[in-house]
């Protein structure tokens, strides 16, 4: 039985499956379904048109309300981040919120809304006559401000979401942030992966409390978010088993190594009575650790190792793993990556000396009597 869908969609005509149909629009007109080749194979190209299609359609062209309700930009953002966003990770909200009206906390614990980028272009504009060429005047100006193709992919994303959300309640009918032609995303690597003597310099210049909550991270290859949230429950010594929970509320648990297990005894020893709910890293001030830029920085400096950030130390371990003889997969599997590719191409630092051997072994040259006839 074919699965009902509602009017207006895109689909490969006749068989869906088959990348060399053509892309048709289905839509309703006047009490009626309508099918409408969209004269094209590319998926791309095959959207942008849907687009207008759509546009039109909104807009009464094809049989509906030439007066449609206006939907301001700014009163939809502040819904979309009451309504649409109960079920995202906090990590996200802030992203999504950040992106529209910024992030500044208030003394109260709210947030103090400003204008953001998003907000700041789009916010006397009606939602719905928001399209592709609106976007891709937005893109072409936060370039030209210099702006990183990441961020820029991040509040596009923020765009998306809200037209989602939107055609979820059904008051737009299509999103045209999915036809745009968006930047290129770039690797994005830490400042410096430093090598396993320049992490050794480096941790015999931290503190004892930092030391073994650096040791922990080091032996881990968690996100640092992921070990400063852990609690002491988390940690399951008997089993040498830590649970974490990564982006997006993804729970995961790794093993622990001799090192790791010593260092969250060696923390817990420190304490009496330590509370299951209570975090199982704690700095000097008593509290959770939120960062480790400064006793990292000052370690760096005594140790005269080149200055590099906590993410590199996750990058280190997924390096020295992979030169140990960890394949990818598993390797990915352990940093908690949703793809081995990110591990791959962002993650591994290869300096794999057969690579130099079979470069320097292979050449493509005349022989020596053709070289000197010609000389």
């Amino acid at each position: 039985m074919k699965k009902y869908r509602k009017h207006p969609y895109k689909e490969r005509y006749p068989n869906p499956d088959d990348c060399e149909c053509c892309w048709y629009a289905f839509y309703r007109e006047n009490g009626r379904n309508r099918r409408m080749s969209l004269k094209t194979r590319n998926e791309r190209i095959a959207e942008k048109k849907f687009v207008e299609l759509c546009e039109r359609l909104d807009k009464g062209v094809l049989g509906f309300s030439l007066k449609p309700k206006t939907l301001p930009f700014l009163e939809f953002a502040r819904r979309y981040l009451e309504e649409g966003t109960l079920e995202l990770a906090e990590a996200s909200v802030v992203r999504h919120r950040q992106n529209l009206f910024g992030s500044e906390r208030q003394a109260d614990g709210g947030f103090l809304e400003k204008e953001g980028h998003l907000v700041r272009q789009f916010r006397n504009r009606d939602l719905k006559t928001i399209g592709v060429k609106d976007l891709s005047r937005y893109i072409r100006n936060r370039q030209q401000a210099g702006v990183a193709p990441n961020t820029i992919l991040k509040e596009l994303a923020t765009l998306s979401a809200m037209f989602q959300f939107a055609m979820a309640e059904e008051l737009v009918l299509y999103n045209p942030v999915l036809a745009v032609k968006k930047p290129k995303l770039k690797k994005v690597r830490p400042n410096y992966t430093p090598t396993k003597d320049e992490l050794l310099k480096v941790l015999e210049n931290l503190y004892p409390g930092a030391l073994r909550f650096a040791l922990a991270y080091c032996n881990s290859g968690c996100r640092k978010s992921e070990l400063a949230n852990c609690n002491v429950q988390d940690a399951d010594l008997e089993h040498r088993r830590l649970r974490l929970v990564g982006k997006g509320g993804k729970e995961r648990t790794i093993p622990m190594n001799d090192v790791l297990t010593q260092c969250i005894a060696d923390e817990l020893a420190t304490r009496r009575h330590a509370n299951p709910t209570e975090p199982l890293f704690l700095n000097r001030e008593g509290t959770r650790y939120r960062s480790l830029r400064t006793p990292l920085t000052r370690a760096c400096k005594r140790a005269g190792v080149r200055h590099f950030l906590h993410h590199s130390l996750r990058h280190a371990y997924a390096t020295l793993q992979h030169e140990g003889g960890l394949d990818t997969p598993r390797l990915s599997r352990l940093l908690g990556h949703a793809s081995p590719t990110v591990t791959q191409n962002i993650y591994i630092e290869v300096f794999d000396e057969s690579l130099r051997a079979a470069a320097e072994n292979f050449e493509i040259a005349l022989p020596s009597e053709t070289r000197r006839r010609r000389q």
